[in-house]
């Protein structure tokens, strides 16, 4: 009798646990669907005209070269701490706004610090 007593509980307990996770499951699913669906545009509205993140970090270094007068030195550019992702982002940032033709880069001189980055000019 003992047996059945341990089977049937244990048999219980697994029954419950599996519940549990299930309901889990499906409540996630759920509040995830909601989620999206408050997100998401309408098909019919106009898109509206927010800049993405990477536009907003090219605006933020191109309007800090323009404050400091059109040029600035690496290490200006790194100590404004304009960017949270350290060299590496400043690194790919400055490369594609150099690549876009939005700056220029003088690399004359030995150290990378003392690098001259400036505005490039039209007209």
């Amino acid at each position: 009798m003992i047996w059945v007593v341990i089977c049937f509980s244990t048999f219980l307990r697994l029954s419950v646990q599996l519940a549990n996770l299930v309901f889990a499951h499906t409540l996630g699913e759920l509040l995830r669907n909601r989620n999206h669906s408050e997100n998401a545009k309408p098909s019919n509205s106009v898109p509206s005209p927010t800049k993405s993140n990477m536009q907003i970090k090219y605006e933020s270094i191109i309007q800090f070269i323009k404050r400091n007068g059109g040029s600035v030195t690496r290490s200006q550019i790194m100590n404004s701490k304009l960017l949270s992702g350290g060299a590496k982002e400043y690194d790919r940032l400055l490369g594609r706004l150099e690549k876009a033709g939005k700056i220029k880069v003088d690399r004359e001189k030995e150290s990378k610090q003392d690098w001259i980055y400036s505005l490039i000019t039209l007209g």
